[in-house]
């Protein structure tokens, strides 16, 4: 397990908010995992098929990336036991040299599309 500096951000272009990451995290097996006000994050780096893990007290998020295909994002809210199922397209994966960037949109119907990036670089401390 090597331990990580991460620097980068979450942003939904619907609420234009940003949500930036600036810690230490770890890397192991091709999995980024590190924290952010209570909130754990996993990147499991699958060659092309990345898997975005974000859980807090409340709820479960989980994605997986395909570029180009429709894929669903599965919101799970821990109080209420209901698993939500957003459909997702993702329009662009980059994943090397230490940048991991996620480009997809959230189809909350055939008409809208949301925008989110997640974009994460780091560097091997330990």
């Amino acid at each position: 397990m090597n331990k990580i500096l991460i620097k980068g951000y979450f942003k939904n272009s619907d609420t234009n908010e940003k949500i930036k990451y600036d810690t230490i995290g770890y890397l192991m097996n091709k999995t980024i995992k590190f924290k952010v006000n209570n909130t754990n994050l996993k990147i499991k780096l699958n060659n092309n098929t990345p898997l975005f893990i974000k859980e807090d007290e409340q709820t479960i998020l989980k994605n997986k990336f395909l570029l180009n295909k429709e894929t669903i994002c599965e919101y799970y809210l821990k109080q209420e036991n209901i698993t939500l199922e957003i459909p997702i397209i993702t329009k662009k994966i980059i994943n090397n040299n230490n940048i991991i960037e996620i480009e997809y949109y959230l189809l909350t119907d055939r008409q809208n599309k949301i925008k989110n990036i997640l974009h994460i670089e780091y560097e091997v401390l330990i």
